[in-house]
């Protein structure tokens, strides 16, 4: 199982603000759960939460200059 990280230990993970991050879990952007009234974050998931956005922006970035070279 993965390490469960805070609030500051995602921030300082992600180098986020802490109000990124919570706005980001009220809206779902981000995956994490609460226990009680605190917010949790498997480090794992988050690595893979950034593993996939890196590879969706690396992929519209891509398109985005084949497009303008096609043009």
């Amino acid at each position: 199982m993965s390490e469960v990280l805070t609030v500051e230990q995602a921030c300082e993970l992600l180098g986020l603000a802490k109000v990124t991050l919570y706005g980001y879990a009220r809206q779902g952007v981000i995956p994490c759960f609460k226990l009680g009234r605190s917010w949790k974050f498997h480090r794992e998931s988050l690595d893979n939460w950034m593993k996939e956005r890196t590879e969706e922006e690396t992929q519209a970035r891509q398109a985005k200059r084949k497009r303008k070279v096609a043009a």
